[in-house]
């Protein structure tokens, strides 16, 4: 069978053709991070979850060059969206010596109508995971209109060609948030959005089998960075134009309640740094059996940044009571870790 990597690339290149590459960038450094660990990742049980996401890939491709951008389309790119969201972060966690296994086969997984988390790290006691890839929002609509646009701009390409131009110039813009940060802020509505979709995407069953902790992979919904002062309550962001205090995202997204007040950093001198205020809850504040959050966030290239949210609670449980599950959770996010009272801000800058 074809490698995972050469069917992304065949992929790859014939999206190019068909002006619609941009579907793709924020897949490529997953597929290639997960490509160069398929024979671990198989050795770990994991192959027809390989295999899944190269039949995926197989049918992007065969709809890119009969040009047949349907529905279909959409959710296949958002299928194996999800499937490369679980298989990153085993890869992560192999990289780190943490070794995962499926607690299903994909045909166990289909037939059973009982929930199960996605890994078991098998320790003293078991530690699981349970990983969810946040889809941009309205996936299929917002999709759909990246791909109309790309298209629409590849005929414009063609007719500066056509015309004599030796250079020709396109832009297309790429909204995985669509209209949330200007209808709730730029950064309230990124930790909305963060909020709402990991509680859609939460099921009671998959963490019932122990303690698990819940993993978000967001390289469909990127951060404004993915330093690790995001795991803060707020941090001076010195960027320009204007530098300025910013609320960190995940610590909100994680930790905070209604009324807590959210900064961004002003678009000129005088603006005002308070954006507005929350209206939800924190994830950990209203799930009390997630024993804590793992964020694989994604810069615009490069490997993902993993970084940890969990309640000072939930930690001194792990720490006291659970010693190797802390360990192992040390060895997947390392010193990027904090809690609700900030008691590792001192290490995050």
């Amino acid at each position: 069978m074809m490698s995972l990597e050469t069917a992304f690339l065949h992929l790859q290149q014939a999206a190019s053709r068909q002006g619609c590459q941009v579907l793709l960038r924020a897949l490529t450094e997953p597929v290639r991070r997960i490509g160069a660990s398929a024979c671990q990742l198989g050795a770990l049980g994991l192959d027809d979850r390989l295999n899944d996401v190269t039949q995926h890939i197989e049918a992007l491709r065969l709809s890119v060059e009969q040009q047949l951008f349907d529905g279909r389309f959409a959710e296949h790119l958002i299928a194996l969206g999800r499937r490369c969201g679980e298989l990153e972060f085993a890869t992560v966690a192999c990289e780190c010596g943490v070794e995962l296994h499926p607690l299903q086969s994909l045909r166990e997984e289909s037939r059973s109508r009982q929930k199960a988390p996605d890994f078991v790290h098998d320790n003293d006691p078991c530690l699981y995971f349970e990983v969810k890839t946040l889809a941009r929002v309205h996936a299929n609509q917002n999709v759909r209109a990246l791909l109309a646009e790309a298209q629409a701009e590849q005929d414009n390409v063609r007719r500066q060609l056509a015309g004599g131009s030796k250079v020709a110039t396109s832009l297309i813009v790429d909204q995985p948030y669509a209209d949330k940060p200007y209808t709730k802020g730029a950064i309230g509505g990124l930790i909305e959005t963060l909020i709402l979709k990991t509680c859609s995407n939460y099921k009671p069953g998959q963490f019932s089998h122990g303690p698990t902790v819940l993993v978000l992979n967001l390289f469909d919904l990127p951060l404004y960075t993915t330093a690790p002062e995001q795991l803060r309550p707020v941090f001076w962001s010195p960027d320009p134009p204007v530098p300025g205090p910013m609320s960190g995202a995940l610590w909100m997204s994680a930790f905070g309640a209604p009324g807590n007040l959210l900064f961004m950093p002003p678009e000129y001198a005088g603006q005002p740094a308070v954006e507005g205020a929350m209206r939800l809850h924190g994830v950990l504040q209203t799930h009390a059996d997630v024993r804590g959050l793992i964020v694989l966030a994604h810069a615009l290239s490069g490997p993902a940044q993993v970084m940890g949210l969990l309640l000072r609670s939930q930690r001194d449980t792990f720490m006291q009571d659970e010693g190797q599950s802390w360990e192992t959770l040390s060895r997947l996010f390392g010193q990027y870790w904090n809690d609700e009272q900030d008691s590792n801000g001192w290490q995050l800058g």
